[in-house]
């Protein structure tokens, strides 16, 4: 993160913000994008269900974050609606939780991986809700 100290940010030590407030901050700024309907739960989400609770750490279905020596991975679990281009909806998906993480956070994640999940079809002439 050291190049990023000439643009105000500060390095923080390893773990110094938990996955816990980097995933609300993940599920925030993915909702901010039109066409994002919710997430969706993983099958090891079910497998540990209540794990991270007895820990004291919040579990958010459908956003896992990764964290390794140098590196912060995010995984993005999406159900969306079929009325746009999927991989353009995948790209601002990545592209907006990229820019909360380092405006919020002033953190940068190595990748940001966007999987759409499910879709759920919009009839002709709905509004957005």
């Amino acid at each position: 993160m050291t190049k990023y100290k000439d643009q105000g940010y500060e390095e923080l030590p390893q773990g110094a913000i938990s996955g816990t407030v980097i995933a609300e901050v993940v599920k925030k700024a993915a909702m901010q994008v039109e066409g994002v309907k919710g997430f969706s739960g993983r099958f090891f989400d079910d497998v540990v269900e209540g794990i991270p609770e007895s820990f004291g750490l919040k579990r958010i279905p459908g956003i896992t974050v990764k964290r390794k020596k140098n590196s912060l991975g995010i995984h993005i679990y999406v159900i969306v609606t079929l009325d746009r281009n999927l991989v353009t909806l995948g790209k601002e998906i990545q592209k907006t939780v990229a820019n909360a993480l380092l405006l919020m956070l002033g953190i940068k994640a190595t990748y940001i991986n966007v999987k759409i999940e499910g879709v759920i079809y919009k009839p002709q002439g709905a509004s957005n809700e």
